[in-house]
């Protein structure tokens, strides 16, 4: 059983706004105190399965959301994440594993200091049709997960140096450098004034300076540097790849506006060494080794439980899906 993924903070919709009825058809053994799941004493009722699929659905566009095997496949998304958060919360209060009020204050606090303001974080829960109270659960569950697995997978050894040069001579064509170049540009939004700048470049104006005062590209800040770029990443700076050194492009158009750009440094493609990417395989060994051992954990958990699923009942559920 692959372990989920719990949210961590609200997306943003972009595309079809759509209104979204959780239908519950039949008889009245299919009201909201339904009991769709239940594990000893705790019960999980069709109201509080309506909410989470609901949530689910809301992530995808109105054609996936009206198709029945997408909907089917969301709701055992529902039941396998109820079983694994049920587990999680089992485990840890058996063992004493809780989140602290101030844990919680501070990973919230880390969250809302993505969005430029309150209103936009705010804007952000309506967007989803998502109240604060079950956001800031699925919050700790999550928190509360962490705690969880790094207790679960502590004893996990790392991989031995041997490991990682055997991962490294198997996959040596993963660490290979490609080619790249390092720009600096000036982006504007007319010819006009892109020729105006190029001419003052010519006359031995600072790039950097001029990128700083009239670039409209987000790298204007850092007078335009991008940083590494390989051929492929950018159609207007493949034009440029093969450019001499400080050379000042022709005006080059994209979506974004009228380019000038500069290669300022030029690297070689090649094959990087073991001491290099070392570290780099570690981390992706070791945390795949405690993913697997946690996977491994949560599969016995899932086995060692005794479920009641009402299908009658969550066959009956369906979606009533409509545009705004």
């Amino acid at each position: 059983m692959k372990t989920s993924q719990f949210i961590n903070w609200p997306m943003l919709i972009i595309g079809l706004f759509c209104v979204f009825h959780i239908a519950c058809t039949g008889k009245s053994n299919n009201s909201k105190e339904t009991v769709i799941i239940q594990i000893e004493s705790s019960k999980f009722t069709s109201g509080e399965f309506a909410k989470e699929l609901l949530h689910k659905i809301k992530s995808f566009d109105l054609v996936s959301g009206r198709s029945e095997a997408f909907i089917n496949q969301a709701k055992q998304n529902v039941v396998h994440d109820y079983l694994h958060e049920y587990i999680v919360k089992n485990w840890a209060a058996k063992n004493e594993i809780e989140i602290s009020k101030d844990e919680l204050d501070t990973e919230f606090q880390l969250i809302r200091s993505q969005y430029p303001d309150d209103i936009s974080f705010r804007d952000s829960f309506a967007d989803e049709n998502l109240d604060m109270s079950f956001w800031l659960k699925k919050l700790q569950i999550k928190l509360l997960e962490q705690k969880v697995q790094k207790k679960i997978t502590e004893e996990v050894q790392e991989p031995t140096e041997q490991e990682l040069k055997k991962y490294y001579e198997d996959n040596i064509a993963r660490f290979k450098e490609d080619a790249a170049i390092q720009v600096r540009q000036i982006v504007t939004e007319n010819r006009v004034e892109a020729e105006r700048l190029r001419k003052l470049i010519r006359k031995g104006k600072d790039f950097e300076d001029l990128a700083k005062k009239f670039s409209i590209s987000p790298d204007s800040a850092e007078g335009g540097n991008t940083g590494w770029i390989t051929k492929g990443t950018n159609e207007v700076f493949d034009k440029v790849f093969d450019d001499r050194i400080r050379s000042t492009s022709s005006i080059l158009e994209s979506p974004f506006g009228h380019h000038i750009i500069q290669v300022t440094k030029r690297r070689s493609a090649r094959q990087m060494k073991f001491r290099e990417v070392k570290d780099q395989i570690m981390k992706e060994l070791f945390e795949d080794r405690k993913q697997a051992t946690y996977t491994s954990w949560i599969d016995k958990q899932v086995k060692s439980l005794k479920v009641m699923i009402n299908e009658e009942a969550l066959a009956a559920i369906k979606l009533d899906i409509k545009i705004q």
